[in-house]
């Protein structure tokens, strides 16, 4: 008799558990979907890929061919580039929680629009999304407005 209890609670924990992982990848691939749609917006309309913001001050650091159009841009190294990226695609993805300060980090290290400006164009390069609208889509508001106020008074 207890066997059959015990399979019973067994059952139902599999059923569950199985439910959990069925919604997690549901709600998963919804916002991969949603950022794919971002991306497809994008391309169709380039107007779209800056100013989404509606704020003239971040428009150039954002816009991927800022930097292109600035002779003796001061950009940074591949390495950097490739580390700096990376930090930030990884910080939606630490477990339930966000890593808002590692990319608050990253721009701190940045002192230029233009550095800026290379970054979002390498971002989109790899991961064919906006950087701004990735970084928009998982920060907290107040780490978003200290990262925006710290773009802002870039050169």
């Amino acid at each position: 008799m207890k066997k059959i209890i015990h399979s019973k609670y067994f059952v139902h924990f599999i059923i569950i558990a199985v439910m959990v992982v069925v919604i997690t990848l549901y709600i998963l691939k919804s916002k991969k979907e949603e950022q794919f749609n971002l991306t497809i917006k994008a391309i169709q309309d380039p107007s779209t890929i800056q100013g989404r913001n509606n704020s003239s001050t971040l428009s150039a650091p954002f816009d991927p061919r800022y930097w292109k159009t600035k002779s003796g841009a001061t950009l940074i190294t591949s390495i950097n580039v490739e580390s700096f990226i990376k930090t930030i695609y990884d910080a939606d993805r630490v477990g339930p929680f966000n890593d808002d300060d590692g990319v608050v980090g990253v721009f701190k290290k940045l002192g230029f629009v233009t550095q800026i400006s290379y970054l979002s164009d390498k971002f989109q390069t790899k991961y064919r999304t906006d950087l701004y609208q990735y970084i928009k889509g998982f920060m907290k508001p107040e780490n978003l407005a200290t990262l925006e106020a710290l773009v802002s008074r870039m050169k």
